[in-house]
């Protein structure tokens, strides 16, 4: 069990680093006096989940954080300097200060040293954060001793939720753009001028065209009951469609887009209409024909809701629709899909 040290100042220590190649120490004088800074340690860099997680989530969040009163957030590792100069490169977390605890002074003062000599690592930090106002812990949210690499409380997200209850995270938006198209000049303005903050993967550059695939969704049959969708070889075809587009096109029948439906309001709260139904019953249909060794992400649109559905017959409780039901293939198998 690892003591919680709120209300307790922070260990008196140097941290030996390198930076315009030169050696400097910093004292944890410099880094908390008369500040407000968010700790979060972890076992070591280039880990998974301190790779993949705890340091891009405390990135992408650090201009919520000061503007909610924190002055730096601060990553510390039982690692060298070089090693951690090397990671921040790597991780490109611009907003965060990596700081090396090459001899475990800090986290063994802290009590959050931990014997890893099982995966070859030897000393390294419990995973834990904390909020330091002037040199004080504020509120420390430490993972539980359970075995393994618990990542539960000592995210972002958390010490957030801590800080600023009333903070709305920033969107997660991703541009899919190509040289000269006019859409995406026109969609990349949009976001500008919303004040929305945005990355950019230009096709060619960032990724090919084998590695994204557009695929539509439509009703398997002219007479259907999925409104806003369109049989295509018996429908009027809009002027602006062009079937070269997708690579790849689904058949959905009405009955399954319903049992979608009520699946969503049911699994996930989602009240939405039956064209979104069928969008995510098509997904549901990609993510099965995907091999469990390849990695893979399902994006899809809900472009209605369902208010003006509620009425219909589907949501009624019969014998037949219980049983159909429960034949239909559960929404959470897409989070089984790696």
């Amino acid at each position: 069990m690892f003591a919680n040290r709120e209300g307790q100042r922070i260990p008196d220590v140097s941290f030996r680093t390198r930076r315009d190649n030169e050696w400097r120490d910093v004292t944890s004088r410099e880094v908390f006096a008369g500040r407000t800074v968010v700790v979060f340690s972890l076992p070591g860099a280039f880990t998974p989940t301190c790779s993949s997680a705890h340091v891009p989530r405390f990135n992408e969040l650090a201009p919520v954080f000061r503007r909610n009163g924190v002055d730096e957030i601060v990553c510390i590792s039982v690692n060298d300097a070089f090693v951690m100069n090397e990671w921040a490169r790597d991780q490109q977390a611009h907003h965060v200060t990596f700081m090396p605890d090459g001899n475990g002074e800090f986290t063994g003062t802290m009590g959050m040293l931990v014997d890893r000599h099982e995966l070859g690592f030897g000393k390294r930090s419990w995973r834990y954060s904390m909020l330091v106002r002037d040199g004080v812990i504020e509120k420390m949210f430490i993972e539980p001793d359970v075995p393994g690499d618990p990542y539960e409380v000592s995210d972002a997200d958390t010490m957030l939720a801590y800080i600023a209850p009333q903070a709305t995270a920033p969107l997660n938006v991703t541009v899919f753009s190509r040289e000269g198209c006019p859409h995406c000049v026109r969609t990349k303005g949009m976001l500008h001028d919303a004040g929305i903050a945005f990355e950019e993967l230009v096709l060619n550059r960032d990724f090919s065209e084998s590695t994204i695939r557009a695929i539509s969704v439509q009703p398997d049959a002219p007479f259907h009951g999925l409104e806003g969708m369109k049989h295509m070889p018996t429908a009027l075809v809009p002027g602006i469609y062009d079937p070269s587009l997708a690579d790849e096109n689904i058949e959905i029948q009405t009955e399954t887009a319903h049992r979608a439906v009520k699946r969503l309001i049911r699994e996930e709260g989602m009240l939405v209409g039956v064209s979104s139904g069928a969008a995510i019953a098509a997904c549901i249909e990609v993510a099965r024909s995907i091999p469990r060794e390849r990695h893979a992400m399902i994006v899809t649109i809900f472009a209605d809701n369902g208010e003006k559905y509620l009425s219909e017959r589907f949501w009624e409780e019969t014998p037949e629709a219980e049983a159909d039901e429960a034949a239909a293939p559960s929404l959470a198998h897409l989070e089984d899909t790696p």
